[in-house]
């Protein structure tokens, strides 16, 4: 007799010559993955003088053969001169996951520069697992936000509107740095 699997109007068709009372169970699964792979924070932030920071990529269940894992780079920062990242070419790449490990992570290095800048973010989206027995789940990217930490030159305090907090603060600095030097 066909019993429906669900309503995309697969079925299953049993058949048996069972001729005893008996109870037979089986399980089955159309589309069907052992486990999932998902970041363990959609969002992270640093500042720029972090150094390497550690993307965790976690597995709900541990695998029992290793498989690659791919990701995706995106984002304003530019890979390559405000950050790093092994195992890439240009803006994908990819990881090992061993067998038996319940998360693997993805090395970032901030690039801690001297250019002035508003801040800068690094989006990292697991593009793909190489096992059919894995699937990504949600959160499948992580936002990195790098916060600048170089000081703000003369110059740019002087583009400051009057008013700026930050204006009338550099304007009490100089004052009292030039009270000091006079």
């Amino acid at each position: 007799m066909p019993v429906p699997l669900d309503g995309g109007g697969r079925t299953l068709t049993v058949s048996s010559d069972l001729t005893a009372a008996s109870e037979v169970t089986r399980t089955f699964c159309a589309d069907c993955v052992a486990g999932t792979v998902s970041f363990a924070t959609a969002s992270r932030e640093v500042m720029e003088n972090a150094g390497v920071v550690n993307l965790e990529v976690t597995l709900d269940q541990p695998p029992s053969s290793s498989f690659p894992l791919g990701f995706h780079l995106s984002g304003t920062a530019t890979v390559g001169t405000d950050y790093t990242v092994p195992f890439q070419s240009g803006n994908t790449g990819q990881v090992i996951v061993p067998a038996g490990a319940d998360s693997v992570t993805i090395p970032v290095t901030i690039v801690d520069d001297a250019v002035d800048d508003d801040g800068e973010t690094i989006v990292v989206r697991l593009s793909g697992t190489g096992s059919s027995d894995y699937a990504v789940a949600a959160p499948d990217s992580v936002t990195l936000t790098i916060r600048n930490d170089d000081p703000l030159s003369e110059a740019q305090v002087g583009q400051l509107p009057i008013g700026h907090p930050v204006a009338k603060y550099a304007t009490l600095v100089k004052a009292f740095h030039d009270r000091l030097t006079t």
